[in-house]
């Protein structure tokens, strides 16, 4: 947020993220309104891996930048992250 509306801010992204500039990809994970755009969290990792299909970053990269750095960045802050997920509780799953 906001959408990158130049071409040229986001070839500046890309690039960062090539030569190592940007350490990693994170998504604000903000339910909002349908009519405001695409789902952010369901789009967040086919979007991401479009970059592995346009040449900007290796599977590997991708996966570093992701996963790896985003957790190396907060732990170095001196937290310590333990994820689980829990299916059955998801408070923006819809109820059926």
């Amino acid at each position: 947020n906001p959408p990158l509306a130049e071409k040229k801010d986001v070839l500046a992204i890309k690039e960062g993220l090539e030569d190592g500039t940007i350490d990693a990809i994170a998504s604000d994970y903000a339910p909002l309104p349908r009519k405001t755009g695409i789902a952010g969290f369901k789009s967040f990792i086919p979007l991401s891996y479009g970059l592995v299909l346009e040449g900007v970053l290796s599977e590997t990269a991708l996966k570093e930048k992701l996963f790896i750095n985003p957790k190396k960045l907060i732990e170095g802050g001196g937290y310590k992250l333990n994820f689980r997920l829990q299916p059955t509780h998801h408070p923006t799953r819809k109820k059926t």
